[in-house]
């Protein structure tokens, strides 16, 4: 476990503000993470922004969590987004993250 603190100063002169947060990081064993395709997808040209998995991140023994993609050579970054090749075709799409689905670029 790793404990951080957060000062800030206040708002009022002469004043300081205090919080405290303990922050925990997960095994990876404590995940359960899926990856399902939208409802209705087919194959062929999309657009843009066009909804095409719903990532799920759960855990039946960590209350509070983030997940976050990793940056590396295929994913940008940011961790937000990758870049897939299509084997047979040698075309590229962006995959990134919205809100609540992963989008098409």
């Amino acid at each position: 476990m790793m404990a951080a603190s957060c000062y800030a100063a206040g708002f009022l002169p002469d004043t300081e503000q205090q919080k405290s947060v303990d922050i925990s990081f997960a095994a990876p064993e404590s995940l359960t993470v899926s990856l399902e395709q939208v409802p209705g997808l087919m194959a062929g040209r999309g657009h843009d922004g066009m909804d095409i998995a719903k990532l799920t991140v759960s855990s039946a023994s960590i209350q509070e969590f983030g997940a976050r993609g990793v940056s590396g050579s295929i994913l940008g970054s940011a961790g937000s987004e990758w870049k897939i090749t299509g084997k047979n075709s040698g075309e590229s799409i962006l995959v990134g993250f919205s809100t609540n689905v992963a989008t098409a670029k």
